[in-house]
């Protein structure tokens, strides 16, 4: 987009590039990546502008945004995407441990009981 270029700041383009960045932030791995993002719309959209040009200025930065978010999720996506575990895995993984351990333990009662009989 070059310095000369008309930028169409109609409600329904700014809108539309809102909604792009929420978009492309969404695509981020991390949860909190994805709610900076959002932060960081809604205050950029939420700030009042002066003037017409101001508003142009916005606009561009906000269609830089959106370029600077795609390149990140490209490299955030291919940098978590590795084998490193979560609180979630290790919830997950500590629960499976215990119902393990739990089947051990009644199947061992178990047969400890057929034995006395």
């Amino acid at each position: 987009m070059s310095m000369h270029e008309t930028i169409d700041i109609s409600l329904k383009s700014i809108r539309s590039l809102y909604r792009t960045i929420l978009k492309e932030g969404n695509k981020l791995p991390k949860q909190i990546q994805r709610d900076f993002i959002k932060q960081k719309a809604r205050n950029m959209f939420r700030q009042k502008y002066e003037s017409e040009q101001e508003i142009k200025d916005a606009y561009r930065l906000g269609i830089s945004h959106i370029e600077d978010i795609k390149v990140q999720v490209t490299t955030f996506t291919k940098l978590y995407n590795d084998d490193r575990l979560t609180k979630e895995d290790f919830k997950r993984m500590e629960r499976e441990e215990i119902e393990r351990k739990t089947k051990e333990y009644q199947e061992k009662n178990h047969y400890d009981n057929e034995n006395l009989h």
